[in-house]
């Protein structure tokens, strides 16, 4: 499918995409809680990867859209690698925009994302904020030169450069401006790591990004809601359940399947971190 910028139409609406590639327990539970707390001014659907042959329950049969990840190449996009993962990871919230005109704003939301809280909580805070891309730990170049995927940029724009800066965009909002904007970037030619070209396109094209905790760029800068820290939100390691703080974003918060048979050293290090963090 080629995807291109979609036709606006009235009744703008917020779309929120739970995106997964498995549908274990406790995925499913996850995305029951996120639609049963979202509230009335979101739409909640989930995004199936079925690349790897995940079922999809008759239960939820009708709120799921499914996609091939092995597929992404034949959309009509650039690539900088030959799989979806780890780089492209923004190409299916591209694609849903394409395919629905009638989104104003579209959440993605992982599934080893865990709110403590009702998600209407987080999603109605932002309800009339105006930034084209909320997301977390959002920071410039300085702030971490060593970031792994910089190398992975090209960047047509003679400017491009002094803007760079990455998000982690595991719990995240786009506005359909923001969409045109990455897909008009992409045809450019501007390609690489998700988690530093959305970001980095978008502030060199002027629209406005802020942090869930309110630090801004290309717009001003708001309070801090408090709905994650340094300690709730990370790459890494993964935990089993979200920790105790109430109304915060926990992330990564693995299935049981995944997190496997784990060494003792690693069982050790994920306990010392949860008792620093005030986790359980």
């Amino acid at each position: 499918m080629s995807l291109s910028a979609p036709t606006r139409r009235a009744s703008p609406r917020t779309l929120v995409l739970f995106g997964a590639h498995e549908t274990s327990d406790s995925t499913l539970s996850a995305f029951r809680h996120l639609c049963s707390t979202a509230g009335p001014n979101v739409e909640v659907r989930m995004q199936l990867d079925v690349a790897h042959g995940a079922p999809i329950p008759e239960a939820i049969r009708g709120l799921v859209d499914t996609f091939d990840s092995r597929d992404f190449a034949q959309w009509g996009l650039p690539t900088f690698g030959p799989k979806m993962l780890p780089g492209h990871c923004h190409y299916p919230v591209l694609r849903a925009f394409a395919r629905r005109p009638d989104v104003e704003h579209l959440w993605f939301v992982e599934y080893d994302v865990c709110f403590t809280g009702r998600w209407r909580r987080l999603f109605d805070h932002y309800l009339a904020d105006d930034a084209d891309l909320l997301a977390c730990d959002l920071r410039d170049f300085d702030d971490e030169p060593t970031w792994h995927w910089w190398p992975s940029f090209q960047l047509p724009a003679p400017d491009a450069h002094a803007a760079r800066m990455a998000a982690f965009l595991i719990c995240a909002r786009y506005s359909a401006r923001a969409a045109a904007t990455l897909l008009q970037c992409h045809r450019e030619g501007w390609t690489g790591h998700f988690e530093g070209i959305v970001p980095t396109a978008l502030r060199q094209r002027g629209l406005r990004i802020r942090d869930l905790n309110g630090a801004a760029w290309n717009c001003e800068p708001r309070p801090d809601p408090g709905f994650y820290g340094r300690d709730t939100v990370r790459y890494r390691p993964a935990k089993r359940r979200a920790g105790w703080r109430w109304r915060h974003l926990y992330h990564p918060v693995k299935p049981n399947s995944m997190l496997g048979n784990r060494t003792l050293m690693e069982r050790l290090r994920s306990r010392a971190l949860r008792v620093l963090s005030g986790g359980k």
